[in-house]
């Protein structure tokens, strides 16, 4: 008896490695004919041809765990070249667009450092804070850039700064829509892309501090909107694998939680999402924490306490602003986020040290400025630490 039970695991084990041994062997015969008759590029087959063909295959690949192995496959069948210059070409897709507040307009900067430098001549205010804006994923094909970074209330952030009278700002909005622009089923191809984009930020940054645009790291305050939050870690990441030193602030706006929140806790390798280590101060404001597939609403935001402080307006999960419909049909609590920020600027909002949204509400959290109280957004200091909560209502 205690044979036939052992041969049966043996033949389940085996079929098992079979099915296993026949998917990968299917996947990688795939990319064998996508890759077959690519190893020399003439005139009439650009390089661009084989990043064209074999794209999707190297995304999925990025992003499945079991696709390691084809990944691999890929840069050992071709060499790490096309690594670099599918990377390459991902990133001159990315654009700069500085604030000219004198001119009423946004400028284009190039990507070339001596070209930058002679751009910002005119419009850019020395020894002033640097403001860099991220907007996050963008599930409708038919949205040009504009529109995009305006539906993340982008424009309207910087506007916010521009009409603030006490101070100025250099305020630079980062357009990554072509990277970000992804059908809802390929939501996990922007992810990719999204480790990509903020290295190419981090690099600009750091182009920018060795033209002496920006005079001190301290000066410089990275604020993401949902995927744009791990835009702005890896960029901050980046900083200060590049230079040993980090980025003053990094603000997120309802990071993304999809294939980022592990059941509440970050993955184990943090280079690629937000969290704490990314600046000397990372503050974070929740507003739809939660899982796709375990609420009917559909929440989009981590529920990873992630920052040196975390504010959560209303409980941090639904906005009391946003109906169930408005939640269903244009992720209300997810977007009016940015509002929140917005408001943030010109309105002090002030949030009370609590441990959770219901010892809030019950009142037993109550403060003052001078009793614990920190202003949530723009205007939060870095003394800050823990979770915040505050009625938006």
């Amino acid at each position: 008896m205690e044979t036939k039970s052992l041969l049966f695991v043996v033949v389940v084990v085996a079929h098992v490695f079979l099915f296993v041994y026949t998917v990968m062997g299917a996947k990688s015969e795939k990319m064998r004919k996508a890759l077959q008759g690519t190893e020399e590029i003439t005139e009439n087959q650009p390089f661009e041809t084989l990043l064209n063909q074999v794209e999707d295959e190297f995304l999925a690949a990025h992003h499945e765990t079991s696709g390691r192995l084809l990944l691999e496959a890929i840069l050992d069948y071709y060499g790490r070249e096309f690594m670099e210059q599918w990377r390459k070409r991902r990133k001159e897709q990315i654009s700069y667009l500085l604030r000219r507040p004198e001119q009423k307009k946004w400028l284009k900067l190039s990507r070339e450092g001596r070209d930058v430098q002679r751009q910002v001549a005119e419009g850019w205010f020395d020894e002033l804070p640097v403001k860099i804006l991220l907007h996050g994923f963008t599930p409708y094909l038919w949205l040009n850039s504009q529109q995009n970074i305006a539906r993340h209330h982008m424009f309207e952030i910087a506007q916010a700064y521009e009409n603030q009278a006490r101070r100025k700002y250099n305020v630079i909005v980062v357009d990554w829509t072509s990277l970000s622009m992804e059908p809802p089923h390929k939501y996990y191809e922007a992810v990719v892309s999204s480790s990509l984009a903020g290295e190419d930020v981090g690099d600009f940054l750091i182009k920018l501090k060795n033209l002496g645009l920006i005079s001190d790291w301290d000066k410089v305050h990275i604020i993401g909107f949902s995927l744009g939050c791990h835009v702005a870690g890896v960029a901050g990441h980046r900083v200060e694998q590049m230079t040993g030193e980090k980025v003053g602030r990094i603000t997120g706006i309802d990071p993304a939680g999809p294939l980022f929140d592990r059941f509440g806790k970050l993955p184990n390798d943090t280079s690629k999402v937000l969290d704490k280590s990314d600046g000397k101060f990372v503050d974070i404001i929740h507003c739809n924490m939660g899982y796709l597939y375990s609420s009917g609403l559909g929440r989009y935001g981590t529920t990873v306490q992630c920052g040196h402080a975390d504010f959560y307006p209303d409980g941090g999960e639904t906005q009391l602003a946003c109906s169930s419909f408005l939640d269903r049909k244009d992720h209300c609590s997810h977007m009016v986020c940015a509002e929140y920020y917005t408001e943030s600027i010109n309105n002090l909002l002030l949030s009370c040290p609590c441990e959770s949204w219901e010892e809030y509400v019950d009142g037993k959290c109550e403060c003052t400025k001078d009793t614990g109280g920190i202003f949530m957004g723009e205007p939060a200091e870095i003394r800050a630490t823990g979770k915040y909560f505050i009625s938006m209502g």
